[in-house]
């Protein structure tokens, strides 16, 4: 009983491993497919499917816009043969057809559809950084998102510059070969800007059902000097009527310098957060608050941006440091700042003049009252300045006439 038991477990098993083995345990013919239906994208692409049957199998087709690896062959019943299916890029409507397998005495229909293709897709491009005038381009590309590509295609890009701010600005034939079938193709911009104003670039290709793309830039001026003054932090914003911060001071060598055992506390939005910084505060603290370089009277700390003038004093007064980026002398420049009124004054004249070469073209700004409370874009030119040249800004020489001033910015002039 023993040995047939054995024997009852050891054809058990055999015929289990018989039935995993095989890739169907029936005694009659039998054909067994992967799929019914396979469904490619527009890409170039190759899928596999697989058929297991115990005889000669074959398929056939009417259609020419995919191929098979095999056509034909015949199973052992266990082994899944396979047929890789490959589709050719898709440029226009979606393809539909099917393949016939024939085995075991049956038709099978397989079902084969790729979807909708285009040309090579370019979507508008943008460049990578901005473009100053006289200031040589590094490191700057066009960059052109694209779809319908595919590896290995090869694009021969022309690129025409146009515009007001073109001269100077090159961009070279470029041929990319594309390593998927999306992405984004980066062209060098070489060059230099001779002067600022709007640009355009338009991109085509070699390939005629390629649509052309285009992308408008700005070659911005080329500045000599900027004034932000961001490292302003003690007083109140009188403009936004903001309570702020202050903390307190003692004698330094050449000036008030921080006092460090003392915590800085609230303000009013009509408070300083400092002494004049033209005159009585250390070189170390106007360093701290980026104002190394400037010079004149009654000028005050305020969160951001400075105030000029006091409420008795009549010769608050803002000078700039030498524009020594200026490259040569008798150079055109534009200027740009914003100013405020100081909330209780009104009626205010901003007087504005250029020191050691140079002319402006304007020498007075009636400002808004300062009831407003609103900041305010002056710009005006500066013809023939010099390295040397320095911009005043002040007030008429009378009682409350204050002004705050922010964002100063020098730049070439076309």
């Amino acid at each position: 009983m023993k040995e047939y038991s054995l024997y009852k477990s050891l054809l058990c098993l055999f015929i289990g491993i018989f039935v995993i083995t095989a890739c169907s345990d029936k005694d009659d013919p039998f054909v067994l497919r992967s799929t019914d239906a396979m469904e490619f994208s527009y890409a170039e692409s190759t899928q596999k499917f697989t058929v297991c049957t115990d005889g000669e199998w074959s398929i056939t087709t009417d259609d020419s816009w995919y191929t098979l690896s095999a056509v034909s062959g015949k199973g052992d019943g266990t082994t899944r043969e396979v047929v890789n299916i490959s589709v050719k890029r898709n440029k226009g409507a979606v393809r539909k057809g099917e393949f016939v397998l024939h085995a075991a005495g049956k038709d099978l229909n397989v079902a084969l559809s790729q979807e909708e293709g285009k040309p090579l897709t370019l979507k508008t491009p943008s460049l990578s950084s901005t473009l100053k005038a006289g200031q040589k381009i590094e490191n700057a590309t066009i960059n052109i998102p694209y779809t319908y590509g595919y590896v290995g295609q090869k694009v021969v890009f022309t690129t025409s510059v146009s515009g007001p701010g073109a001269s100077g600005i090159s961009v070279n034939s470029f041929t990319a070969e594309l390593d998927a079938a999306e992405g984004t193709i980066k062209m060098p911009i070489t060059g230099t800007p001779l002067v600022s104003g709007s640009v355009s670039f338009t991109v085509t290709t070699d390939d005629e059902a390629v649509v052309t793309v285009t992308t408008a830039a700005t070659v911005m001026s080329e500045t000599y000097f900027e004034q932000h003054f961001g490292l302003m932090l003690w007083g109140g914003d009188c403009v936004a009527n903001l309570a702020g911060i202050k903390g307190s001071f003692i004698a330094g060598s050449d000036g008030n310098v921080i006092d460090e055992t003392k915590a800085a506390s609230a303000c009013t939005a009509g408070t300083d957060g400092s002494g004049d910084l033209a005159s009585s505060m250390a070189t170390s603290y106007r360093e701290l608050r980026g104002f190394s370089g400037w010079s004149g009277k009654r000028v005050y700390e305020r969160p951001g941006f400075i105030k000029i003038g006091t409420a008795t004093s009549t010769d608050g007064q803002l000078i700039s440091p030498p524009l020594s980026n200026i490259p040569l002398d008798k150079v055109n420049l534009n200027v740009s700042f914003k100013v405020s009124q100081y909330f209780e004054d009104a009626g205010g004249t901003l007087y504005i003049k250029v020191l050691n070469g140079g002319t402006s073209s304007i020498s007075e700004y009636k400002m808004k009252p300062g009831t407003d409370r609103v900041w305010e874009s002056v710009e005006f030119k500066i013809t023939d300045a010099t390295p040397a040249s320095q911009i005043v800004f002040s007030a008429p020489a009378i009682a409350k006439q204050r002004f705050c001033i922010d964002d100063i910015v020098v730049s070439r002039a076309n």
